[in-house]
């Protein structure tokens, strides 16, 4: 455990935890339940000046071994990512994109921004900390990116957004309060947040919720975790996941002035029994996912 350090929970700072790497994890990613509010993270975990050099030195990340090209990277945000993203804030708000100033905090190499400002965003900016993804998107891409961390960009700031896109971001975040109230501080008092992790249950309906557990996730949500993370920096709820607890948690929330929000923790206790039920329909899910496919079966 050389150069890991103990911490309280990220959501509640209470230091009463159950440790669950025994059961779902190993050393290399110790992680522990919060007794009061139920979030699950890393603990103990690596220093902050140890995620602020990984993050700095990107070539050497050990979940990025998928982005190695980073036009072929670039161009899935742009095709995929941006559209759905666009998509799923549509369907929940009346958006007027062409009054929109568009900021994504954690956007590489720009994608999904060069999809809004092709879409017809007023502007579009974004912040990153690892710099090739960061010179792609200014010299290929021709979207300004800053390249630092959250923190750096809003110290040298004089700007309000309308829109903050956050796509599997805070879960890389060891201190999420801290930033979630420095996106609180950069929005105009109209403005709107999507937000989108992992869920805690499962990446998807075929896998182990345990492939969430790495170094890159300090933090992992559930849909109650990160609804309570999100009232407690004073954000109002827009849209919900619909998708139950698996695949992708997906929020749209609103700044909210009128006063600190109310919210309640969820049981830890549910929470575990809910994992370990997960962890072991894995199989069974997944034959039903095959089968399903093999006979053609589709959503009506």
């Amino acid at each position: 455990m050389t150069g890991r350090v103990k911490v309280q929970c990220p959501l509640c700072n209470s230091n009463q935890s159950f440790d669950l790497t025994n059961f779902f994890s190993s050393k290399d990613a110790p992680i522990s339940i919060c007794k009061r509010c139920s979030l699950v993270f890393l603990n103990p975990r690596h220093s902050d000046e140890w995620y602020k050099s990984y993050y700095k030195g990107s070539t050497s990340r050990e979940k990025d071994n998928n982005r190695s090209d980073i036009e072929d990277y670039e161009s899935k945000q742009y095709e995929i990512k941006g559209k759905s993203v666009l998509k799923f804030i549509m369907n929940n708000y009346d958006l007027q994109l062409n009054r929109m100033k568009v900021l994504e905090i954690g956007c590489t190499s720009g994608g999904i921004l060069r999809y809004f400002r092709d879409s017809g965003a007023s502007s579009v900016t974004g912040v990153d900390p690892e710099k090739e993804y960061v010179d792609y998107a200014n010299n290929i891409s021709g979207i300004d990116v800053f390249d630092g961390y959250l923190d750096e960009f809003c110290n040298k700031n004089k700007d309000s957004f309308n829109l903050i896109i956050m796509r599997h971001v805070l879960e890389h975040l060891f201190e999420p309060l801290v930033n979630l109230e420095l996106v609180y501080s950069l929005l105009d008092d109209n403005g709107i947040l999507f937000i989108e992790t992992p869920s805690l249950y499962s990446m998807g309906i075929t896998d182990r919720w345990k492939e969430n557990i790495h170094v890159e996730h300090p933090v992992i949500y559930s849909n109650k975790t990160l609804e309570c993370m999100l009232k407690k920096c004073n954000f109002d709820i827009i849209a919900r996941p619909n998708n139950g607890n698996r695949g992708h948690l997906r929020f749209l929330v609103k700044k909210n002035i009128n006063g600190q929000m109310d919210f309640n923790y969820g049981s830890w206790i549910k929470v575990l029994i809910l994992l370990i039920a997960y962890e072991l329909s894995t199989p069974l899910r997944k034959f039903y996912y095959f089968f399903r496919k093999s006979i053609g079966f589709k959503k009506t």
